[in-house]
């Protein structure tokens, strides 16, 4: 700065090329792409697979909806009101659609209507892959209550379709 408040030549190029300098950064930055939110991972592919096999068997293909969330036995089952003897990791899995458990038919009495519900449940041993616990009706769990949930509906979409039992045409 000059004696009577007037800029002189050198400070008005500094501020000029800082201005450049910030402006081309700024363009920079804004010229990359978003950064793109993190995907869930992938759900197991034997998990994809008992839900597809399972959504099969109980006469929908097609579920609307699918999501796990990994926790304890114990926890899963107390979600409803259940309780179990082994708190092995496992994943509780939702499927939603229109469901008909074919192979329950006459669990309780022979002439008993095959249950039928919106939503299946199941647990599956995070280790042996075996489903522990089954369910079908209308009212689905709150899984956020047990952890971190995972949609995997698009990738069991694109999972093979297992055939459905006879019964279900019927």
């Amino acid at each position: 700065m000059t004696k009577n408040g007037g800029a002189t030549y050198k400070t008005v190029m500094r501020n000029v090329f800082a201005g450049i300098v910030i402006l081309a950064a700024v363009m920079a930055l804004a010229a990359r792409p978003p950064a793109t939110v993190a995907a869930s991972p992938r759900a197991p592919a034997f998990l994809v697979t008992l839900a597809a096999r399972t959504a099969a068997g109980n006469c929908d293909k097609h579920p609307t909806r699918a999501r796990y969330v990994r926790t304890t036995r114990q926890a899963s089952e107390a979600l409803f009101g259940d309780r179990v003897d082994s708190d092995q990791r496992v994943y509780l899995v939702l499927l939603r659609g229109k469901f008909v458990a074919v192979y329950a038919r006459g669990v309780y009495r022979a002439r008993d209507e095959f249950p039928r519900g919106t939503v299946i449940t199941f647990t599956v041993d995070a280790e042996t892959h075996d489903i522990l616990d089954f369910g079908i009706g209308r009212g689905a769990p709150r899984l956020a209550r047990l952890g971190r949930v995972h949609d995997f509906t698009a990738e069991l979409r694109a999972a093979p379709t297992w055939a459905s039992p006879p019964l279900c045409s019927g």
